[in-house]
């Protein structure tokens, strides 16, 4: 039976919004949890905190929209969401910019928090809005410069 999280959904983007409240942010994963965000991806609060605090670097305020949101199918192993939405940036270089972003959440067996968090999201226009660039070496592999 697929449960109602339209309430963690909500809080969890409310403290993902907040820019200064960290701790917030990381008491919604399980202490062991993965995070992925794009290519990096961090195994367990400490490293949770530390690329939650790399995201906001360059970000004076976010605001997300979720505009859909699938459930795992009745009868499946994993209590899981798939979510499809926007979000809003605002920088600290003045410029701001809107691009959409895929998620994909799997609860723990309380459901209360999440023991995997994937958002898939393509950077190139907030590298952009930054003034930066992607460049690959020979070997393929891919930096920000």
């Amino acid at each position: 039976m697929a449960r109602d999280h339209s309430a963690f959904i909500k809080a969890f983007f409310l403290a993902s919004d907040n820019g200064s409240d960290h701790a917030a942010y990381v008491e919604n994963f399980t202490a062991d949890a993965t995070l992925k965000m794009g290519l990096k991806t961090a195994v367990g609060s400490e490293q949770i905190r530390a690329l939650r605090e790399g995201m906001w670097a360059a970000v004076t305020s976010r605001h997300h929209v979720v505009t859909t949101t699938y459930p795992a199918a009745p009868g499946a192993e994993e209590d899981a969401i798939m979510m499809f939405g926007s979000v809003h940036y605002t920088l600290t270089n003045g410029r701001s910019l809107t691009t959409e972003w895929s998620s994909r959440m799997v609860f723990d067996r309380s459901g209360e928090k999440l023991k995997f968090y994937q958002v898939y999201l393509d950077a190139s226009p907030m590298i952009v809005a930054l003034g930066k660039r992607i460049e690959a070496d020979e070997s393929g592999n891919v930096k920000v410069v």
